[in-house]
């Protein structure tokens, strides 16, 4: 590639890829979790490697039971209230 600057001389520059500049030691900084596992000081040990639910099943399942549960209830009593009352739960 020919360059020319104003009021300069044409001259011919050779296009390359710049020479590759590899860090040493001293320029890296020092890992802050070498083995890439980060846990926070206060943490459960076994936070995060908790054995996955069985195929077909959710954490979620405990509590939806619960809110089943919960639910029938209180369609229980509002039938039982409205059966005192000579009405039909709506």
């Amino acid at each position: 590639m020919i360059l020319t600057g104003a009021g300069q001389e044409r001259r011919e520059v050779e296009l390359t890829a710049p020479p590759e500049k590899k860090p040493t030691a001293a320029e890296l900084p020092e890992p802050i979790c070498p083995a890439g596992v980060v846990k926070p000081p206060l943490a459960d040990v076994d936070e995060g490697f908790e054995e996955p639910p069985a195929p077909g099943t959710s954490p979620l399942d405990e509590g939806l039971e619960e809110l089943r549960s919960a639910l029938a209830d209180w369609v229980m009593r509002k039938g039982v209230m409205h059966e005192r009352r000579g009405k039909r739960p709506a």
